[in-house]
């Protein structure tokens, strides 16, 4: 990351309004999302926001190293970097080796924009907050959503480096020599943003207006309380407060005019009653950038735009039966000069009418939250079991009921279900070794096909090398010196 005057690059940013410029109409030139003409009107606040959405695909999906399930994936055991790739940081991320020094910064970029977001969520906080003049409703959505979006930055940023600093402010001279809290702290107030956000957020899906839809046509693009309640589950289950996450992920389950699950081919097409929050895709002519990236195109895999496929040990955990597993479905293979190569495919079109938006939570997460989640507390079998949740989602894929019956068992279990139901979104596989405290074992195995060793300090990214050099209070994680 750059630095400005000696100050981390994090704690600067330029609003771009002009990004979100087909939702919004703005008479007086806007520099920053904290300028008071932006909170004056609703639709200018309502493109702040959006602007964070559009951001966020931009950000953190394609093919740059910046997209979350890209980076994360290649750090797993789920893709392999295909061999004609010539980016540094590619490598890097696949074989474990990230470094961070005044020659090379690789593995920090995601730091640096994730600090990015949390300015433009803490600069909305502030506006909003302080405007006087905007539709109380209007108000009270655009706070919540921007409390979410606050926590979400905070997720990943605890998942892939650990210990981070809490800042809460637009002001560079605060937040200068700030040092790194706890993971801890910084779950705290991960938790203390979402149950603020669920009380401020609609319970219904909402247009670009702010408004409830009027007919069938529901787009799940805007987040709701809903989308919150997800993220806490999930926030509860990593900390192990496992009763808290069964009674989250047991308020949206329990939503059935909302949610559902839905055919296996359905699951990532636009507005899907699984979908609890989705992205609009927004570049011209791409349907979706997953689509876009993880396609592989008749002529195999290419250095720049299709340069992953899917590892064997992925490909060999599905069953038989699998209905996911399915040439077609979720998963599709294109044979180039003798080697088969083995792709995501759950987004199917690269081009065209959009057909599919990119899923951020869905149903089935919550169900495998709530599985495991009783399971720790000791509900194994039966109804209302961590069974009988882990089922539901088997089901749906065309396979028996497990037949783990103990705790380890259904650990194991449901840490398997999730690898084949959540792979390459959004890092699930990556965060759930780590959590579950797998990932040596797992990592050992997959450093011999990656061609290279493995060191457990590697489960967690360096920070950017600008960062540690501009503040004396920023330390750097373990083993990159």
């Amino acid at each position: 990351m750059k630095c400005v005057n000696g100050v981390p690059a994090f704690i600067f940013i330029v609003v771009l309004v002009s990004a979100c410029s087909k939702m919004i109409d703005t008479k007086p030139p806007i520099s920053s999302i904290n300028s008071e003409n932006v909170y004056a009107e609703n639709a200018t606040a309502i493109g702040v926001l959006t602007g964070i959405y559009v951001n966020l695909v931009n950000s953190f999906t394609g093919s740059t190293t910046q997209n979350i399930s890209l980076r994360a994936g290649l750090s797993a055991d789920e893709l392999v970097l295909f061999s004609g790739v010539t980016n540094a940081d590619q490598i890097a991320t696949y074989q474990n080796k990230l470094v961070s020094n005044i020659t090379n910064s690789f593995g920090g970029a995601m730091w640096s924009r994730l600090y990015t977001f949390l300015f433009f969520c803490n600069s909305a906080i502030d506006g909003l907050s302080n405007s006087q003049s905007l539709n109380a409703n209007v108000k009270q959505q655009l706070l919540g959503e921007a409390l979410f979006m606050r926590a979400f930055c905070y997720f990943y940023l605890v998942n892939l480096y650990g210990d981070a600093p809490i800042v809460l402010t637009t002001d560079p001279l605060a937040v200068q020599q700030q040092a790194r809290s706890s993971t801890g702290l910084v779950y705290q107030q991960i938790i203390k943003d979402l149950k603020e956000s669920q009380n401020l957020l609609s319970t219904s899906f909402l247009n670009k207006d702010l408004m409830p839809y009027a007919n069938a046509s529901i787009e799940r693009v805007r987040p709701t309380k809903w989308v919150a309640t997800a993220l806490l589950a999930r926030v509860y289950l990593y900390t192990k407060e496992y009763g808290y996450a069964e009674a989250e992920s047991s308020k949206i389950i329990n939503e059935t005019s909302l949610f559902d699950t839905v055919p296996v081919n359905m699951v990532f097409g636009i507005n899907n009653k699984e979908a609890i929050w989705q992205l609009q895709p927004i570049r011209t002519g791409r349907n979706s950038e997953d689509a876009f990236l993880f396609i592989i195109p008749t002529t195999g895999p290419s250095a720049s735009t299709n340069p992953v496929y899917l590892s064997d040990a992925l490909v060999n955990s599905f069953e038989s039966g699998d209905k996911r597993a399915v040439l077609g479905n979720w998963i599709n293979r294109r044979v180039v000069t003798g080697i088969t190569y083995y792709y995501p495919y759950k987004y199917k079109a690269t081009t065209g009418a959009v057909s599919e938006y990119p899923v951020v939570f869905r149903l089935a997460e919550q169900y495998l939250i709530r599985a495991e989640a009783r399971v720790m507390l000791g509900k194994i079998s039966g109804n209302n079991s961590g069974q009988s949740d882990l089922n539901i989602v088997r089901y749906r894929a065309g396979l028996p009921s497990t037949t783990a019956s103990d705790k380890d068992g259904l650990v194991a279990a449901i840490l398997r279900e999730r690898r084949v139901e959540l792979f390459t979104e959004w890092g699930h596989r990556w965060l759930d070794m780590k959590r579950l405290g797998v990932v040596d074992a797992v990592m050992n195995q997959a450093a011999v096909y990656k061609g290279t060793t493995w060191n457990s300090y590697q489960q967690w990214y360096p920070l950017p090398f600008g960062d540690i050099q501009a503040s004396t209070a920023l330390k750097q994680n373990e083993g990159y010196f």
